[in-house]
Order: C-alpha cells, then structure tokens, then sequence
C-alpha cells in the first residue's frame, strides 16, 4: 500500500466534519435579514422544519464523523507504530 493512499484514507473524516460544522451555522446565517412573517405564518413553520432538516444532517454527518475518526484511530493503535522514513537511509549526503 502507498503513502499516499494511506495519507487519503487518514484524513477521511474530515470532510464529513467540516461540512456537519458548516450545516449547524447554515441555518443561522440563512436567517438572518430575513423579513418579518406576514399572513398567518406559514412560511415561519416552513423554513423551521428546514432549519432543523439541516441542524439534523450536520449532526448525522458530525457523528459519522467522529465513527470513522475514532475507528481509525482504534485501529492505527492495535497496528503499531508507523514504520519510520529513516529506514529509508538518509534523505541528503550532505
């Protein structure tokens, strides 16, 4: 297996994470300089259940998250220390 492949596999959770964060500040932002409900207030319960649509899916994605993070990480300390790059030889001859 590749460095690289490895390093690709590592950081997987990352993404999953950054965009949970991004879901849960979403509605937040969304709503702000939204005019005043007008009528009988519908769109208020509307954009609610949206708002928790999202607060709900950046929650769902944090934890998924945080599963293949603490996966990883429980299998990284069973495998043992990674092989150093030192035993390739020396990197410079000077």
């Amino acid at each position: 297996m590749s460095v690289r492949s490895s390093r690709r596999e590592g950081v997987g959770w990352a993404v999953p994470a950054l965009v949970g964060a991004g879901l849960l500040v979403l509605p937040h932002y969304a709503a702000a300089g939204l005019p005043a409900p007008e009528d009988d207030g519908d769109q208020v319960n509307e954009s609610a259940s949206a708002g928790f649509a999202v607060l709900a899916t950046g929650i769902g994605l944090l934890v998924s998250a945080w599963v293949v993070w603490s996966r990883r990480r429980r299998s990284a300390r069973r495998a043992g220390p990674l092989p150093s790059r030192s035993a390739d030889g020396p990197a410079s001859a000077g």
